[in-house]
């Protein structure tokens, strides 16, 4: 689980994302989820929050009267924790139970 957590972060935050949606990093997220079967004890959250680029307006060497325009991505992170309630209340009455 921690390891495609941590593979599904740096695609998420790398130079070159491909999420363009908050929707689209939730489905990734649900998928690992239930890849490992997990999804009933683990709680995750997706951020958005816009990263600043500045690029030159136009082509060519830059100078004093060079001007920039600033570019605005979207950028996602999400942040995950373990549901304690839920394994402390229900799944711990079950640890040691084994079928006859």
């Amino acid at each position: 689980m921690e390891e495609a957590d941590r593979a599904l972060q740096a695609r998420v935050a790398g130079p070159r994302a491909r999420f363009q949606s908050a929707a689209t990093v939730s489905q990734a997220v649900d998928e690992i989820l239930k890849k490992t079967g997990a999804e009933r004890w683990i709680a995750y959250q997706v951020q958005e929050h816009d990263e600043e680029e500045f690029r030159q307006e136009k082509r060519g060497r830059p100078g004093n009267d060079t001007r920039y325009r600033r570019h605005l991505k979207k950028r996602f992170r999400f942040t995950w924790e373990l549901r304690k309630a839920l394994v402390e209340h229900y799944d711990a009455r079950c640890d040691g139970i084994f079928p006859c």
